[in-house]
C-alpha cells in the first residue's frame, strides 16, 4: 500500500468521508497555502479572509462524500475557494451599497500560457542591493492586484496559485476559455499600467 504522502487527493477525500480525519489534515497540508494566498488576495481585508478561508476548508469537508473525480481535484477545489470568495464580496458590496461591473471584455485573445506572474508583470527579481526597493514592489503589486476589477483578479490568481489550465478556469467561473484569456490579457494590462515605473522593466 502506497504512503499517504503519495495518495491522491480523490483517495485522501473518500478515507476523510469514511471518518479518517488524518486524511483531511494532508489535504490542508498540500493546498491549504494555495488556498489561504487566493483568498486573501481577492478579498484583502484580514478578519474576512480567515473567516472565508476556514469556510473554504468547511464547505470541503460538507461535501467530501460528494467528490466523484471527474474534474481534478485541485479544480474541485478552487471552485469552491472562489465561490466562497464570490459570496463574501457580493456581501461586502452589498452593505457598501455597491456593486461589481464588467470591465473586461469578452473578446478571444492569447492568455500567455504557462508563463508565471512574475514574468508577465516584469518582475525580474533583485540584487542584495535592491532588496528594499524589490520589497517596495511587491506592496505595489499587491496594491495593483487588489484593485482589478473582480472578475480580472478571480482569473489571474487562479492562474498564478494553481496549476489550473485556462479550459479548468473556464470550468470554475462558468465561462467560455476565450472569456477567462481576455480577462487574463486585461488584468495583465491592468498591472502594467499601474506599476508602469514602479516595477523594473515594465
Amino acid at each position: 500500500m502506497s504512503s499517504m504522502r503519495d495518495e491522491s487527493e480523490g483517495a485522501l477525500l473518500k478515507r476523510f468521508a469514511l471518518g479518517e480525519a488524518d486524511a483531511m489534515e494532508r489535504l490542508v497540508e498540500r493546498h491549504g497555502s494555495s488556498v489561504y494566498a487566493f483568498v486573501r488576495r481577492f478579498l484583502g481585508a484580514d478578519p474576512v479572509v480567515e473567516d472565508a478561508y476556514q469556510e473554504v476548508w468547511l464547505k470541503v469537508i460538507r461535501y467530501a462524500n460528494q467528490f466523484e473525480g471527474r474534474s481534478r481535484f485541485t479544480t474541485w477545489l478552487f471552485q469552491i475557494t472562489r465561490n466562497v470568495c464570490m459570496d463574501h464580496r457580493r456581501s461586502t458590496m452589498r452593505k457598501k451599497g455597491g456593486i461589481s461591473l464588467e470591465r473586461d471584455g469578452a473578446g478571444a485573445s492569447d492568455g500567455n500560457d504557462g508563463v508565471p506572474l512574475r514574468d508577465q508583470i516584469a518582475d525580474r527579481g533583485a540584487s542584495t542591493e535592491e532588496r528594499v526597493a524589490t520589497d517596495e514592489e511587491r506592496a505595489h503589486i499587491e496594491r495593483a492586484i487588489a484593485q482589478l476589477p473582480d472578475e480580472q483578479r478571480e482569473v489571474l490568481l487562479l492562474r498564478e496559485k494553481t496549476e489550473l489550465t485556462f479550459e479548468e478556469i473556464a470550468e470554475i467561473a462558468g465561462l467560455s476559455p476565450n472569456t477567462v484569456k481576455s480577462r487574463m490579457r486585461y488584468a495583465l494590462q491592468n498591472l502594467r499600467k499601474a506599476l508602469k515605473g514602479v516595477a523594473h522593466g515594465l
